[in-house]
């Protein structure tokens, strides 16, 4: 398939939040004006119950390019959505990169046009994450995702600071369609993949309308998608720490037998109930890993 050297397609994934992406599809259009920059947005409705506005359906004041929907017949979640697009796109359509963002405008346009700048200087093909400096949520919200980072470092050895809003060479699309673990997590995915890729520092905006789905519930279920698909190193991580637990419970509990019965130390009486407490629970672990 041949790839256009000037013409970008923008995948939103959208759920009930039309408000939201006619304001940002303006504002593409005022920052990307400027540029001679082919711009198609494909527009992926997860199955969404509210009817798209006609000013929409028209899109007659945005002049990039063509605005497509793609009707999902159910709710899929965000991720699988982003999946339908690529894997649509990687067959219906020609361009030269697929530009992911949300609908919220949470991933500003100007960051969108660094994100588009950055992959045309580059040497050789690389996809490009919007790395996130600061975020606009709660407090409480924030720790969470900290929290979740930290685990993701912990238990994948790999640390991730962006999350969908990204820029893909058109060349990578044909790889990344046929990765399974495209339909639980995109991010997670592409460093499963080990397809080349860097990272520009970005700040989250705010909401362009209506209030987000986002919250402590949804982040545990992404974060449990992220780890999912690394399950088989997470797995060997959790294995692994649970074998030094039982060997270092073990190790406690020999040494403290062999204190209690060759010499005339006496050991406080919770000693063996709590390490044979201590030696259950790590067995517990090997059987979770």
């Amino acid at each position: 398939m041949s790839h256009p050297a000037n013409q970008i397609v923008v995948l939103t994934p959208v759920f009930d939040d039309w408000q939201s992406v006619m304001l940002l599809l303006r504002r593409l259009n005022e920052v990307l004006e400027v540029r001679t920059q082919q711009i198609d947005i494909l527009l992926v409705d997860d199955g969404g119950r509210e009817r798209i506005p006609d000013e929409l359906l028209q899109c007659s004041w945005f002049t990039l390019g063509t605005v497509r929907i793609l009707r999902l017949r159910r709710n899929l979640g965000h991720q699988t959505a982003i999946a339908v697009g690529l894997c649509y796109i990687e067959q219906q359509l020609e361009c030269y990169a697929v530009l992911i963002m949300d609908g919220d405008g949470e991933d500003s346009p100007s960051d969108a046009l660094r994100l588009v700048d950055a992959i045309r200087q580059q040497s050789a093909p690389q996809i490009v994450f919007a790395e996130r400096t600061y975020r606009s949520e709660g407090a409480l919200f924030r720790a969470g995702y900290a929290a979740y980072r930290f685990a993701h470092w912990l238990l994948t050895g790999r640390r991730i600071r962006f999350g969908n809003f990204s820029i893909i060479p058109a060349e990578f699309l044909s790889a990344l369609a046929v990765i399974p673990e495209l339909w639980v997590h995109y991010a997670a995915a592409v460093l499963r993949s080990r397809l080349p890729y860097q990272s520009i520092p970005t700040r989250r905006s705010r909401r362009l309308a209506g209030e987000s789905k986002m919250n402590l519930t949804s982040l545990t279920l992404h974060a449990i998608r992220a780890f999912s698909v690394c399950s088989d190193v997470v797995g060997a991580r959790v294995l692994l720490f649970s074998l030094i637990c039982l060997f270092g419970c073990t190790s406690l509990m020999t040494a403290a037998g062999v204190i209690h019965v060759a010499t005339s130390h006496d050991l406080p009486g919770w000693t063996f109930p709590v390490g044979g407490l201590l030696v259950l629970v790590t067995f517990q672990l090997v059987g979770l890993a």
